[in-house]
């Protein structure tokens, strides 16, 4: 039996600086049955002649579309896609020569629907591998992995992140999982992956890091942090009704109550690192409180429990959401910051 179809996912926007290397990186692969798919969401910059400089070959395909942001970009190259398998790398990245023969490999090996590497991450001068536990083998996920175990596969398997990971497109159809996230909201591998976990996949590890992933300067802008509470709430709403939908336990609501404490914690911590003004901090972070209220009384799956969460700073999160004890809230963010020597 021939080598099947790959295809490669490249969204696209204003990417001018890193794209050519990144393109180069998917033309140079040792596995050559792929097809690139290019999608170009509204650049305003010489995006769309690096792509058509890459035109004449025949694996290339372009997508010309208007700026819908990276979750109806990736989606845009998933529907045409004709792979059976297909993979997607952000155009400021790049890939080893070898990553898809690889990753192409493990999957049919062990007859699984995701494959995900090892990574190294780029930040400025700095660079860090993300690896695997080294017991770490092929897992096929069952209901009870999912109800007992779910936060912390996620975090085992890297599924906030797509691009470093080999897709069976079959499985991925079948599941009805789409990347959904709304534009102006971060986080559109992480709600595909958690969706796409609830449907049990098998997965599959290579612990070689063969994808580079780039921190640059520009994505570390200020995020508007009612945006971003709002962006993990619409996650979390969308995780609770696939759950309903399949029909889990209430079991699992403890599980998505860890998530939900994890996701506010990034978010109480951007209110913190951003409003310099006391009497802003503490407003921020009692409308913060207000819409967390609102948010679980709607969603009366996702329970929390202090408990069962392992690390100190969760533990507190936690408590703070169920107390709403500003002002101790407050005293924990400051002894954090003057701990880090900030």
């Amino acid at each position: 039996m021939g080598e099947c179809l790959v295809s490669v996912i490249v969204p696209v926007y204003n990417a001018e600086k890193y794209l050519d290397k990144c393109i180069k990186s998917v033309i140079n692969q040792t596995f050559t049955k792929i097809e690139i798919i290019l999608v170009n969401d509204g650049s305003t910059d010489a995006s769309i002649n690096i792509c058509n400089s890459y035109s004449n070959d025949p694996r290339v395909k372009i997508i010309n579309k208007k700026n819908e942001g990276l979750s109806a970009a990736r989606q845009s190259g998933i529907d045409i896609a004709a792979g059976t398998f297909f993979c997607t790398i952000d155009a400021d990245d790049y890939m080893e020569e070898h990553y898809i023969e690889t990753l192409y490999s493990k999957i049919v090996e062990e007859s699984a629907d995701i494959c995900v590497c090892a990574t190294v991450h780029h930040r400025g001068d700095n660079s860090k591998i993300f690896g695997f536990n080294p017991h770490l083998s092929t897992k096929q996920m069952t209901k009870s992995d999912i109800e007992n175990e779910y936060s912390q596969l996620l975090q085992t398997y890297y599924m906030s992140d797509s691009w470093n990971k080999l897709y069976r497109k079959e499985f991925v159809t079948k599941s009805g999982v789409k990347f959904c996230l709304p534009k102006e909201y971060k986080g559109n591998d992480l709600l595909f992956n958690h969706l796409l976990m609830l449907h049990l996949p098998k997965i599959a590890v290579v612990n070689e890091a063969l994808y580079h992933y780039f921190v640059l300067e520009g994505t570390l802008s200020r995020r508007k942090n009612e945006r971003l509470q709002q962006g993990f709430m619409f996650i979390l709403d969308k995780l609770v009704k696939e759950v309903e939908q399949l029909d889990y336990s209430l079991k699992l609501g403890k599980e998505l109550g860890k998530l939900y404490v994890m996701y506010m914690y990034l978010v109480v911590l951007e209110h913190y690192k951003y409003e310099s003004v006391s009497k802003k901090r503490k407003d921020a972070i009692r409308n913060f409180q207000l819409v967390n209220d609102a948010f679980l009384k709607a969603n009366k799956m996702i329970l929390i429990e202090i408990r069962k969460l392992h690390h100190i700073s969760l533990k507190i999160v936690a408590f703070f959401l169920k107390t709403k004890s500003t002002h101790l809230f407050l005293f924990f963010l400051r002894a954090r910051q003057l701990g880090k020597g900030e």
